[in-house]
């Protein structure tokens, strides 16, 4: 009975959470202020005010004390990777493609911040793509694999290298 009534707490104080943030984040006045920022530090705002210590909340949640701030970082490594592939069509890249621009609160996607950032050094929309769609999401993926558990990422690698 115990487990059941902290399991009822805790799923009720995560759809609290979702319903304070969902309020929060489509309010008029903080919709037209965060259109000012670029995307890349639109997305960290994000990831640091809303995502990483909901991340944490429910990983702690559900795996109780094993779950570390390495899982956190882990799991928005490989969020980002996903995010990356299934957001696609409101980052700046699908803007030059079809020629129209979104607000810059649209672009501020993790695609759309990846290409932003690509973009102020590399200069060609399509090599940012590339790196944006194909080369950043696997990195990403085995960035935190490494993360959330070295050891283990390292022996299957020594195990990949005897057999090349």
């Amino acid at each position: 009975m115990n487990v059941m009534r902290k399991s009822s707490t805790f799923i009720l104080t995560v759809a609290l959470i979702a319903a304070i943030v969902g309020w929060v984040e489509t309010r008029p006045s903080l919709l037209l202020y965060l259109n000012t920022f670029d995307p890349m530090t639109l997305l960290v705002i994000w990831y640091v005010v809303v995502l990483a210590p909901l991340s944490w909340f429910v990983g702690r949640g559900l795996l109780g004390q094993k779950f570390n701030p390495r899982y956190v970082l882990a799991f928005l490594m490989v969020f980002w990777a996903f995010e990356i592939l299934y957001y696609y069509p409101a980052s700046g890249y699908v803007g030059v493609v079809t020629g129209q621009n979104a607000p810059t609160i649209l672009e501020a996607s993790e695609d759309g911040a990846t290409y932003y950032v690509l973009m102020q050094y590399i200069k060609d929309p399509g090599i940012a793509a590339f790196l944006t769609y194909t080369v950043i999401p696997p990195v990403l993926i085995l960035g935190a694999a490494f993360i959330a558990s070295p050891q283990r990422v390292s022996r299957e690698l020594r195990r990949l290298s005897t057999r090349l």
